[in-house]
């Protein structure tokens, strides 16, 4: 059985050239699990599959390194067709730690939108999801 474990997922920013077009490609998720985009280059479809009881804390950061940029919220988001969205992250994470524990069985999936915050630019939203590896 999978021991819990901490993920810290990066949220990295392209300030200079997010649009509300691209934000796909312009908001870049990585993490400490070294999970993946399931389609190369779309930060959409970034799973990162956690442990039942694990924690997951959310960085953001921007990629020109001297824009401020901020998380605004995470909310739940409807899954696409086909799929069945469970509440996995308990709580959604939110200010201002950006942090929640994983309490799902495994296989459920939630799908969920971070919205972050560009000064000048506006509110860009992405969504990810959270996967349960294990029990």
């Amino acid at each position: 059985m999978p021991q819990p474990k901490n993920i810290t997922v990066t949220v990295t920013v392209d300030t200079e050239t997010i649009t509300q077009a691209n934000v796909d490609t312009t908001i870049v998720l990585t993490d400490t699990n070294h999970d993946h985009d399931i389609t190369p280059d779309d930060s959409a479809t970034f799973e990162i599959v956690a442990n039942n009881g694990g924690q997951v804390t959310f960085e953001i950061a921007q990629k020109d390194g001297k824009t401020g940029v901020s998380f605004v919220s995470f909310e739940e988001a409807p899954a696409p067709p086909g799929g069945v969205c469970k509440s996995v992250m308990k709580p959604l994470p939110k200010s201002p730690k950006w942090r929640s524990t994983i309490s799902g069985n495994q296989k459920d999936t939630e799908y969920f939108t971070i919205k972050v915050n560009v000064p000048g630019k506006g509110d860009f939203t992405l969504d990810p999801e959270v996967k349960v590896e294990g029990p």
